[in-house]
């Protein structure tokens, strides 16, 4: 079966899966003991310490270090859709720490999407733009929180789901 075709399938099935889920990993988590938080540090009601925390003054080093992505997803026809890490959590190594994303269209596809990934601010929730077209990438604050990174797409590509991975 040609790669487009299988990959196709694996979109449908993705998108349809996202739709409970939010995402779809391309690693296996591994096994890991909870994180212990330090005491100034501001942890998101979403975090689940029983999984692998990435600490982002490590993240930037090795990022096949950790199986924490990247994603597949789907830009749907003109509508956001957001996914998050279902693997790990992340923390901000310090007040200035920030959180890096990038997504990609396969080049096989015409499609085009719209992305903007999850960052904080002073512990609030914010999103900042990471591009439209083919791919993108940006940072977005994140500061001293353990949180878990969400990623939202949209398809400029009506009717047609927009495949996408990103991280």
């Amino acid at each position: 079966m040609p790669d487009k075709i299988r990959w196709l399938l694996a979109c449908s099935l993705a998108a349809v899966t996202a739709v409970g889920l939010g995402a779809t990993s391309a690693h296996a988590a591994p096994s890991s003991p909870a994180y212990e938080v330090p005491d100034d540090v501001y942890v998101a009601p979403d975090v689940d310490l029983s999984k692998p925390v990435v600490r982002s003054d490590q993240a930037e080093l090795d990022s096949d270090a950790f199986a924490c992505g990247p994603y597949d997803g789907a830009g749907l026809p003109a509508q956001w859709k957001t996914y998050q890490w279902l693997d790990c959590s992340y923390i901000g190594s310090s007040p200035s720490a920030t959180k890096g994303y990038g997504w990609a269209v396969p080049g096989w596809s015409e499609a085009e999407a719209c992305a903007q990934g999850m960052g904080y601010r002073s512990g609030s929730v914010y999103w900042i733009g990471l591009g439209c077209g083919k791919s993108g990438r940006g940072s977005a604050s994140w500061g001293e929180v353990v949180g878990v990174p969400k990623f939202k797409s949209y398809g400029l590509s009506v009717p047609a789901i927009t495949p996408l991975t990103w991280a």
